[in-house]
């Protein structure tokens, strides 16, 4: 690979006039909006959170072990996945880590205090099999055999449980390679909760309808959140009225404060003034030679410099230099694989299927993200053995990655074609082994939906690194299946995309 100045010094390089290519996107559908947006007042008076915190206070006697209310596994199951999905967890991590043993004991070999008679409860035992195994708990799946006939096939009584399939279809994508009991368990829940809709009332069916579009496993948290909160408000069976009230605070306290992060984002990329001073940004930043970069490459370059400074300074307290190696390191490996397929498109070279998997890896920019991540963790003590580990792109985040890559090429491939890009993975394939682009995106599917195994193997591996490590690789991996499912929602934003960041970012929810 060539260094800057001998790319500098090229003929192709110094000409003045040179032909960018345009992605054609369409402009902000926001515009300044998010510049001009102020935190709710509403939600940042001292009242409200007096209020907040009383509300977690009743919630926290709720979650001790030893409370009379807490008389049945089921009661146990229940109360922590309600506060998951309403995305308050965070508030009770010892309350709910305790829970969470006492559901496992149940589940190995029922020595706990709680009732245990649930182990033929379709939705207990795959609700409990859900929690267990997204906390990192390594459980069999082998507690599904019960609910199969002399056949092998699940038994017909359940074809009618809509809560108890609805809780295995859920289950089911926690699932790693070679567990052919939870790909049976998917295609069997799937098709009857489909069977099924037209005889569900709400909330069930809203929430059967939007597992089946995006199961729980796969969507944003914060997403998964704003919705089921509507849906555990309409249930009236279930419903507590404190959770409930602590999880909409929550939910409005959180987006006054995203709103106050944005509008300074905003006021950022806004000062920084890219549109003007480069309309055809290129993401090649060297570390050397800067005065001889182009123009619109310095305005890239200095707008780089200008964000790692502002970590060091935000990161003081937290051994700066070390830190802010790796973030340096991280970004060099993404612009060295943008280089790469520069040079391809360039060359006009189509790679082989394997070389552009392997360069995906980097160039998804997810590897990059996974190390920025980390050292912006303001909960927890960075140190030199996370940071190695994520810089050495360990499973999880390589997983994560093909998974931002893959997804993306099958939805974009036909657009990046059309505006010249360099071959995506779908080409390559197609090219190599002879076969349709048809035959080729369902192969890159089936690929996809291996790493997305490989990430569950991952969490439940005994020997995982902490959570808090591997969460943004699956949060990333995440983004990507809400982004592309109707479509390529990252390009075009003015649908799907549009109306979530407006549930996240705009409209708080009502009291």
């Amino acid at each position: 690979m060539r260094d800057l100045k001998s790319v500098l010094s090229s003929k192709e390089s110094t000409k003045a006039d040179v032909n960018r290519r345009s992605s054609n996107y369409h402009p902000s559908i926001w515009g300044d909006h998010f510049i001009n947006v102020s935190s709710n007042e509403k939600y940042t008076n001292t009242e409200v959170e007096k209020r907040f915190e009383t509300l977690k206070a009743e919630i926290e006697k709720l979650l001790v072990s030893n409370n009379t209310a807490w008389k049945t596994l089921e009661e146990i199951v229940a109360i922590v996945n309600q506060l998951q999905r309403l995305g308050v967890a965070y508030h009770f991590e010892n309350e709910i880590k305790e829970a969470l043993q006492t559901i496992y004991d149940s589940h190995v070999n029922g020595n706990c205090d709680v009732n245990y008679d649930h182990n033929n409860d379709l939705y207990i035992v795959a609700l409990r099999f859900r929690l267990l195994r997204q906390h990192g708990y390594k459980v069999s799946a082998d507690i599904f055999k019960k609910f199969r006939d002399e056949k092998g096939e699940f038994k017909a009584m359940l074809t009618n449980d809509a809560k108890g399939l609805l809780c295995l279809y859920e289950a089911s994508y926690l699932r790693v390679q070679g567990e052919n009991i939870l790909e049976e368990a998917c295609e069997f829940s799937r098709k009857h909760l489909k069977s099924l809709l037209s005889h569900l009332s709400t909330p069930l069916v809203d929430q059967v309808e939007h597992s089946l579009e995006i199961p729980l496993h796969r969507g944003m948290p914060r997403l998964e959140a704003r919705q089921y909160i509507s849906i555990y408000e309409a249930d009236n069976s279930t419903r507590n009225e404190l959770i409930l009230e602590l999880a909409k605070l929550d939910f409005n306290l959180l987006q006054a404060l995203h709103r106050i992060e944005l509008s300074e984002i905003s006021r950022w990329w806004k000062d920084i003034d890219f549109a003007t001073k480069l309309p055809f940004a290129r993401d090649r930043w060297e570390v050397v030679a800067a005065n001889e970069l182009p123009k619109y490459m310095q305005v890239c370059y200095f707008a780089l410099l200008d964000v790692v400074k502002e970590m060091e300074d935000k990161l003081v307290n937290k051994e700066p230099l070390c830190c802010m190696y790796y973030a340096k390191e991280a970004i060099k490996g993404l612009v060295k694989a943008y280089f790469v397929e520069a040079k391809w498109f360039h060359a006009k070279y189509v790679p082989t299927f394997e070389e552009c998997v392997e360069n995906s890896t980097m160039s998804s920019g997810y590897p990059m993200l996974a190390v920025e991540a980390l050292v912006g963790l303001e909960d927890m003590a960075i140190t030199k053995r996370a940071l190695d580990w994520a810089i050495s792109v360990p499973k999880i985040i390589r997983s994560s990655s093909l998974i931002a890559r893959l997804d993306d090429d099958v939805h974009t491939y036909k657009v990046e074609q059309e505006r010249g890009d360099a071959p995506s993975s779908v080409e390559c394939y197609v090219q190599q082994y002879g076969v349709s682009e048809e035959e080729a995106c369902n192969k890159i599917k089936g690929m996809v939906e291996i790493e997305w195994m490989n990430i569950n193997e991952e969490i439940q591996d005994p020997n995982h690194p902490p959570l808090q490590w591997l969460l943004p690789s699956l949060n990333l991996a995440r983004m990507m299946v809400v982004l592309y499912q109707n479509g390529d929602g990252y390009t075009n934003s003015t649908g799907k995309t549009k109306d979530r960041i407006a549930s996240l970012l705009v409209d708080p929810l009502p009291m």
